[in-house]
């Protein structure tokens, strides 16, 4: 069975992440997987071509360049007679929509990764009539769909009304992540005294992650507990904003390997995600394998991650004071977190990569 899996791009973000984790595995099970990006933008790239998957990168000059679209990938279809194209994202999924009249006995699949419709307000003409193009598309292209949480699932068959959607979420490598250590020295590396209480953060520097909130929160802190450190790992547009704004006892983290990111989670005390909405939630689930207590936002698909006091604790949106209180509990011991963290430990197991990569191919021999 040959698989071709479409993307945006290999850049650091979850869905990108999620794919390259996944691939090596499938193609273990005897599938033949290449995997191709339309933009350039390939970081995780060199991950996949060191574990022997062909990536092709058809660098579209732009992203609403249809011509170009459809003609490469045309071309990369027809080189490689493809049983199964596996999109992933908005514009994997259009272009791969599109090709359905030039190949209309290849089966196509696509994993839904994001919650697009909550983002952006679709009062505007524009945006309705690209939504309309955007249900159109994935209602008559597609042979299957797979949401990356049940949030996500329910959101498309609102939307686009859509059915049978499987709800796949994203793998884990539960043992990987295991066996990447952070210790005092790390600590030592960052400027970090071994005494601090490390709160991280890792996600995109948008406003939409609550990183404004972060800062407020950061702020009081410092003014009480002079031990109580904040480190945010990212990259995007807050960027500068949060190095202008920050209190002193915020650390900014440039990008780094996925296994370095992992580490941090060794030496921290909390993880925080107050993010105004999520599909998944990559890193709580990564922070709760590490055994790292939660607080995230009760939002889409975190509220499957994190039960309230008993896998981690969900505060509601912009909550500023519930996150400085559990925040100063933990700092306390007022709270047993080892029950918190035992508990999410043992709930993340079900989302482990050989469970996940499993159920993709029982989508896959279902279509074919």
């Amino acid at each position: 069975m040959k698989i071709l899996h479409i993307i945006e791009t290999l850049g650091l973000g979850g869905a990108e992440r999620a794919l390259v984790d996944l691939v090596p595995y499938l193609q273990k099970k005897g599938l033949d997987i290449n995997v191709a990006t339309l933009f350039d933008n390939n970081d995780l790239e060199k991950e996949l071509l060191r574990q022997n998957i062909n990536v092709y990168n058809l660098n579209l000059s732009y992203k609403w360049n249809i011509y170009e679209g459809i003609t490469k990938l045309n071309t990369l279809i027809k080189e490689n007679k493809y049983d199964i194209i596996h999109a992933h994202l908005f514009f994997a999924y259009f272009y791969t929509g599109l090709t359905k009249s030039f190949f209309p006995n290849i089966k196509r699949i696509v994993t839904f990764h994001n919650l697009p419709f909550n983002e952006n307000n679709y009062d505007s003409l524009i945006k309705k009539i690209r939504k309309k193009i955007d249900c159109f598309i994935l209602n008559k292209s597609f042979d299957s769909y797979i949401a990356v949480s049940n949030a996500v699932k329910e959101h498309y068959e609102e939307h686009c009304a859509l059915r049978n959607i499987n709800t796949i979420y994203n793998p884990l490598k539960i043992k990987d992540i295991m066996s990447y250590k952070g210790d005092k020295k790390l600590k030592e590396s960052l400027g970090l005294a071994n005494e601090d209480f490390i709160i991280l953060t890792v996600g995109r520097f948008v406003e939409q992650k609550g990183y404004k909130e972060i800062l407020r929160i950061a702020n009081f802190f410092e003014k009480k507990y002079k031990n109580i450190k904040f480190i945010f790992v990212g990259e995007g547009p807050l960027k500068e904003f949060l190095k202008k704004t920050m209190s002193k006892n915020i650390y900014i983290l440039e990008t780094m390997e996925h296994k370095e990111v992992i580490k941090l989670y060794d030496i921290a005390d909390v993880f925080l995600l107050p993010t105004y909405e999520e599909a998944f939630g990559l890193v709580v689930a990564e922070a709760m394998i590490k055994k790292v207590p939660v607080i995230s936002t009760n939002v889409g698909g975190l509220r499957e991650l994190v039960i309230d006091k008993k896998t981690g604790f969900l505060v509601e949106v912009k909550n500023i004071e519930k996150i400085k209180k559990l925040i100063e509990k933990i700092y306390r011991k007022e709270i047993d977190t080892k029950y918190i963290t035992e508990n999410a430990f043992n709930h993340i197991q079900q989302f482990d990569i050989e469970k996940i990569v499993d159920e993709i191919l029982q989508v896959y021999k279902r279509i074919i």
